[in-house]
């Protein structure tokens, strides 16, 4: 079964959730607000993937400038 990791209420995730319904894909959703990745899954995906593909840098939170 697809393993899909994401927050609930972002809305590529919504929209990714809403195709794979519509496709009748069977799929587990991980909310990541609600049981984030842990530290092995994210050493293992970092190896398959390479840390940038781990990191929104589209998102608000990536993009806010740093006060100290």
């Amino acid at each position: 079964m697809l393993q899909v990791y994401g927050i609930k209420n972002c809305n590529t995730v919504k929209k990714a959730l809403d195709w794979l319904n519509e496709n009748q894909i069977a799929y587990e959703f991980h909310d990541y607000k609600k049981e984030p990745a842990t530290e092995a899954q994210l050493l293992k995906w970092e190896k398959e993937l390479g840390w940038e593909s781990l990191v929104n840098k589209k998102g608000t939170t990536w993009r806010k400038p740093i006060i100290p």
